[in-house]
């Protein structure tokens, strides 16, 4: 009875921890990935037009111009909240946003590229231009303004917080052992349950086995003991029993009255 229940809960542990397991390879196989009905300016137009890609889009902005175009980012933020509009920034504002506001995202690369220049008085003494380059390029050398960038874009006023959203709703949690700890909390207690349940066996039939034998109890734990601790061989002697006491006597007897005659 006891190997049965032990082999059953064996059985039962295997049959959880490999559900569990493929389940989760399941999961991890079909992650869901975020598809965008815009990868970039080109899929604003359409891209089976014979015009230009930028023409186009000048041309409908044109078209629709009191229900495109705003007055401020801030205006222009609030209108892509509500859906059906996509609204063009420089792309240092749309970082700083995205990392703020986590329904919004940035489509595509760079329309074009421009540069940040720092307006200065023309000095014949101090050359207050070339001083300012040479301390920006230092810094960018340095990697200085990456530093302040990661502060103030990412780390500072709420920043870095839908960075943190994107990678956990991105990634499949892994399965760890809090997940099928009760899986081996269950093998546990049926371990024990068919220990106690062997144990109880063992105790019973060396109990029905006093009953017919001439050695107390004890020794004959002892001997079932010793016997499985030493493993020495695949059969043990059998004990004494009344019944073969009881039939060697008469025979005794026997002998013993024929010796006489």
């Amino acid at each position: 009875m006891s190997t049965r229940a032990i082999t059953s809960i064996w059985y039962f542990f295997c049959l959880i921890m490999i559900s569990s397991y493929t389940a989760n390879l399941a999961a991890f196989l079909t992650v869901e990935k975020l598809v965008s009905p815009i990868e970039n300016v080109e899929d604003l137009a359409n891209q089976k037009s014979t015009m230009g890609t930028y023409k186009r889009i000048y041309q409908f902005m044109e078209k629709h111009a009191d229900e495109v175009y705003v007055n401020s980012n801030h205006e222009g933020i609030e209108k892509v909240k509500k859906g059906g509009y996509a609204y063009f920034m420089e792309a240092t504002s749309i970082e700083y946003n995205t990392e703020r506001e986590c329904n919004l995202t940035q489509i595509g690369g760079l329309l074009d590229n421009k540069g940040y220049g720092i307006a200065v008085k023309k000095a014949r003494r101090h050359n207050l231009r070339a001083w300012l380059s040479g301390g920006i390029l230092k810094l960018q050398e340095q990697g200085q303004m990456h530093t302040f960038k990661e502060r103030w874009w990412k780390q500072k006023k709420g920043g870095g917080s839908c960075s943190q959203t994107s990678k956990s709703s991105g990634s499949v949690n892994e399965l760890g052992l809090g997940n099928v700890g009760g899986v081996f909390v269950v093998m546990l207690l049926g371990i024990v349950l068919s220990a106690l349940m062997g144990v109880i066996e063992f105790l019973w039939f060396q109990r029905k086995l006093k009953k017919e034998s001439e050695m107390s109890l004890f020794k004959l734990l002892m001997r079932e003991i010793k016997h499985a601790i030493t493993c020495g061989s695949s059969s043990k002697p059998a004990p004494k029993l009344k019944s073969q006491k009881d039939a060697e006597e008469p025979t005794k007897a026997l002998a013993g009255y024929n010796s006489l005659y």
